[in-house]
């Protein structure tokens, strides 16, 4: 009875201290929640055809034969399961329904992928019928959650279930071998369908289609390789990396260990631009005199300093937008440098002007 008070006593502890600690995190994120920030797009919820069957590339031309549909939504850690992993958590209700953990494990499963289905049924890429439970998604703290991601604890139900399943007695080897099977096949099934991944360094971000005219090279540039950026930039002064190079500002700083900040990046497909770029840096490419004026007013608002444009993975539009606008780059180490910062502006670091025009 000591020891269970005690633990109780050292829980309660931990969380209140936890919550102490986070408290000023979660005061700022509702203080300053976005009222129009809402994400709930049939992309993001979990679709019924991906949990059971891999994409289409997978099936060994067998989609045909399935009515399998050419697309059905993105293809993501957080949503193919396959069959055989499906059936072990009611596998185990049925061979062993007295285990109170397996009927949790198989109850517990169902409810995750209730929440991982969002607002609406999504079957096929396609949006079926308006769920119960719909009105959960439109509270402030859920509204811009992407419902898919639940399936991440679906995976984790399934890991402790497989688990039990193969630890599990069995009354003769037959029946051993069997649990084996099962078990093996489901994670063969699961890993024959890996997420789809692109490696920072060398590939266009998700659905973008290079220019005929990009001549994209493996190694980062020398601008940042050979150490050039301390020439032209301050230290900690914040930059946005212009290219179709996949989180190319992300990867450049932390080569040069945060040497600069740098403004925009990638963190996921709901939350930011697949080029990774700030919105009105983007925007300037159509090259309007109202969104010229936004991004000007953006420069100044965030502070930035440069804007560096990767010439080996550039779009023509990046090439000459910003010179376009009353800009003068410099050509350094594979890379344009666009000063736009009061600080470059002023000739605090004239080497900046030095050299070729971009």
């Amino acid at each position: 009875m000591t020891d269970f008070t005690d633990s109780h006593v050292l829980f309660t502890a931990a969380y209140a201290g936890a919550i102490a600690l986070a408290a000023p995190y979660l005061y700022y994120a509702f203080r300053h929640y976005p009222t129009t920030f809402i994400r709930q797009e049939p992309g993001f919820s979990l679709d019924l055809v991906r949990l059971i069957l891999p994409t289409s590339d997978k099936l060994f031309g067998l989609s045909p034969l399935i009515l399998y549909p050419n697309h059905v939504g993105r293809s993501n850690i957080d949503d193919y399961v396959g069959i055989p992993l499906l059936l072990i958590p009611f596998a185990l209700v049925i061979f062993a329904g007295s285990n109170r953990i397996g009927r949790l494990l198989a109850v517990t499963f169902v409810f995750v992928v209730a929440l991982a289905a969002g607002p609406n049924l999504i079957i096929g890429n396609r949006w079926s019928s308006r769920l119960p439970w719909a009105r959960l998604w439109s509270l402030p703290i859920a509204r811009s959650a992407e419902p898919s991601r639940y399936m991440i604890f679906g995976y984790l139900v399934l890991a402790i279930a497989l688990a039990l399943w193969l630890a599990a007695p069995a009354r003769s080897r037959l029946l051993r071998a069997a649990h084996w099977a099962l078990g093996v096949l489901a994670v063969a099934v699961l890993i024959a369908d890996p997420p789809f991944s692109y490696p920072a360094l060398d590939s266009v971000q998700l659905g973008f289609r290079p220019p005929a005219t990009m001549h994209p090279v493996n190694q980062v540039p020398p601008f940042i390789a050979d150490g050039l950026y301390r020439k032209y930039l301050a230290p900690g002064e914040t930059v946005v990396i212009v290219t179709y190079r996949g989180n190319a500002g992300m990867l450049f700083q932390a080569d040069v260990d945060f040497y600069f900040r740098i403004a925009g990046g990638y963190i996921n497909a709901s939350l930011t631009r697949p080029d990774a770029l700030p919105g009105p840096v983007a925007g300037v490419g159509h090259d309007t005199p109202a969104r010229v004026r936004q991004f000007r007013s953006y420069v100044r608002a965030a502070g930035i300093g440069a804007v560096i444009v990767e010439r080996a993975w550039a779009a023509p539009w990046m090439l000459t937008v910003f010179t376009a606008i009353g800009r003068h780059g410099t050509a350094a180490g594979g890379v344009i440098i666009y000063p736009v910062g009061p600080w470059l502006d002023a000739g605090a670091h004239g080497s900046a002007r030095d050299g070729s025009s971009g």
